[in-house]
């Protein structure tokens, strides 16, 4: 049983992923990690935040795609019956979409950040990867401090110093669910504005005169 143990955690550990080929091994950053909003959102600087209640009960890859969270492994989960020690844990009333994901999520950003955050609802120690362009620049666990009552949801933010693009987050069995996902804040490229300073600079370029 240990045996088995032992081997599981080396292939979701950072090395025993790097190892596997799973990803390759990159710089190493020194992670800083909040247990309060506030202290994390003054040292991260501007951010944006996704959650309720602008969760979709089904949402397609690239849904957030505008804030420049490309693609989420995760789904929203309207909380009926069933569900209510959920969502007092929560602090929300039942009917409300909250996220909602199974042992394992990918987080994955159109540009490389710093700074990632959730309200969260965990049962289980997470593990977290951070990657960039494929490549491991950090890992690391959160470890739930059960409030009183047990359950209840918790902020758990970080910094990175290597920026990273994707996050990947997992725990050994039990689903999870959280109400908001907070990360640097990313300001996406103007659409075909490097064309239009082109077409007026050749519009205000002098004519010769024959």
């Amino acid at each position: 049983m240990m045996g088995a143990i032992c081997s599981a955690l080396s292939r979701h550990s950072a090395v025993g992923l790097a190892a596997a080929g799973v990803w390759s091994a990159g710089a190493s950053a020194s992670i800083t990690q909040f247990t309060d909003e506030a202290s994390w959102r003054a040292a991260a600087g501007a951010t944006t935040t996704i959650g309720v209640p602008d969760i979709p009960p089904a949402f397609p890859q690239g849904a957030f795609a505008g804030s420049g969270l490309q693609s989420v492994v995760l789904g929203g989960l309207s909380l009926g019956l069933g569900y209510e020690d959920v969502a007092y844990a929560l602090g929300v009333p039942l009917g409300t979409t909250v996220f909602a994901s199974t042992a394992d999520s990918i987080y994955t950003f159109s540009t490389p950040i710093n700074a990632f955050a959730q309200q969260w609802l965990y049962y289980q120690p997470q593990t977290l990867i951070l990657l960039n362009q494929g490549a491991i620049v950090g890992s690391f666990q959160w470890f739930p401090d059960p409030p009183d009552p047990w359950p209840a949801t918790k902020f758990y933010g970080f910094m990175s110093t290597v920026a990273f693009d994707q996050v990947y987050s997992f725990n050994w069995s039990l689903p999870h669910y959280g109400t908001q996902i907070m990360f640097t804040q990313i300001v996406p490229a103007p659409a075909g504005g490097l064309c239009v300073i082109w077409l007026l600079a050749g519009a205000r370029r002098p004519r010769r005169r024959a």
